[in-house]
């Protein structure tokens, strides 16, 4: 599981990270998030194909979203979130762990 911070990226460029690292890892769930100069948060989760029975990327990336006063959502393997709280990033990027581990204990 990969869940990190990246500075003054746009939600493409979280994209391209999540899909770069998704295929790094083989499997697991990757969630990448960027402050968006004092006006947000963006967030973008993927999840690999051997995963997204039992953890889906689009409920991952809504829980995350709303540790940041947001939401967001997408499908079993890719999804983007935002919220309106960017000091309340690094506490939605740590909160992955408790949605994941609780999706793989279901």
């Amino acid at each position: 599981m990969v869940a990190s911070a990246i500075d003054h990226a746009d939600k493409e460029e979280l994209r391209r990270v999540v899909d770069e690292v998704r295929r790094g890892i083989g499997s697991g769930v990757v969630v990448v998030g960027s402050r968006e100069d004092g006006r947000g948060v963006q967030f973008v989760a993927g999840v690999t194909p051997d995963l997204t029975q039992r953890v889906r990327a689009g409920d991952v990336v809504r829980a995350v979203a709303q540790k940041a006063g947001g939401g967001g959502g997408g499908g079993a393997d890719f999804g983007t979130g935002s919220g309106k709280q960017p000091d309340q990033l690094e506490a939605a990027l740590n909160h992955t762990y408790t949605v994941v581990e609780d999706a793989l204990a279901s």
